[in-house]
């Protein structure tokens, strides 16, 4: 009698110690999920800078994280598309995420023993994180974390590298598809108008010809005042009879010759009372601004 008494106390304890160890691995587990997202290194974290403008990569992953397909993993042998997957904007394995770029999620929760992810067991969720960053116009920054983790006890059983990858080319496909699509757009545009060129009515050429000429006529227009301007600025005539050329700008100094009215000279230098000019025989000398004008 007392024998039994005291394997039911010892099977007392062991009882009590089981529940202690129990409650001590889920504190640990809950503890590991509460980890803020820069204290969760995966070894399967997948890193690749994209030779694309961030809005192309942002399309894609946008569409990769609402597919409803976790790529590279399974349930089932005998399915091998693990869908049910759904985006989320939060995750609570990841936390909160507080770095540059933009993040995005999918979930796929009430999963059993998903391939691919380490030593999985029992029923848990599978939580992939996209986060996209811009490194210059035309190069942007990918990564791709996923994770498993069981509802009972919160054990993490991190990727084996596969799933990152199969999400990477998912979303390298799309962005190829956009690149094509662009340049599908670009060739058809160029071909529209290379089409409309050679297929031009002759009423639209005779408008295309009217407004090519309108513009030369426009431009000549324009050419013609700005000669005027530069006549005004730069050639002035004499406006008294037998005004003096002089060798100086002096009153005293050597007449070369006396110029009749209206005689055009072109002003090579300019100061208060005088002007160094060129007559239009290529003379030059010095005649007081008091005896010229400007060109009409």
């Amino acid at each position: 009698m007392e024998d039994l008494r005291a394997l039911a106390a010892h099977g007392s304890v062991s009882l009590r110690l089981f529940l202690l160890m129990a409650l001590m691995l889920f504190a640990v587990g809950s503890a590991i999920c509460a980890l803020p997202p820069d204290e969760k290194k995966l070894d399967s974290t997948l890193v690749i800078d994209l030779p694309a403008p961030e809005g192309e990569v942002l399309q894609a992953v946008r569409t990769a994280s609402q597919d409803g397909i976790i790529h590279g993993s399974q349930v089932y042998d005998k399915e091998p598309i693990l869908d049910g997957a759904e985006p989320a904007t939060s995750n609570k394995y990841f936390g909160k995420y507080e770095g540059t770029g933009h993040v995005f999620y999918k979930v796929r929760p009430d999963t059993i023993s998903p391939r691919h992810f380490k030593a999985s067991a029992d029923l848990g969720t599978i939580s992939i994180r996209y986060i996209v960053e811009s490194l210059s116009a035309m190069n942007t920054r990918l990564q791709i974390d996923a994770v498993f983790v069981q509802d009972i006890g919160g054990r993490i059983h991190p990727s084996d590298g596969t799933v990152e990858t199969s999400e990477f080319k998912e979303i390298q496909d799309r962005i190829r598809a956009i690149e094509y699509r662009k340049k599908k757009d670009a060739e058809g545009l160029k071909a529209r108008q290379a089409f409309d060129e050679a297929n031009a009515t002759p009423e639209r050429q005779r408008d295309d010809e009217i407004g090519r000429l309108g513009a030369a006529q426009t431009s000549l227009q324009n050419m013609q005042n700005r000669l005027h301007d530069l006549r005004h600025e730069l050639e002035v005539r004499v406006k008294d009879p037998g005004a003096d050329l002089k060798s100086a700008p002096f009153h005293s100094a050597v007449a070369l010759r006396s110029l009749p009215t209206d005689s055009e000279l072109l002003i090579l230098i300019v100061t208060p009372y005088w002007y160094g000019v060129e007559t239009t025989d290529g003379q030059h000398g010095w005649i007081s601004r008091a005896v010229v004008e400007p060109m009409p």
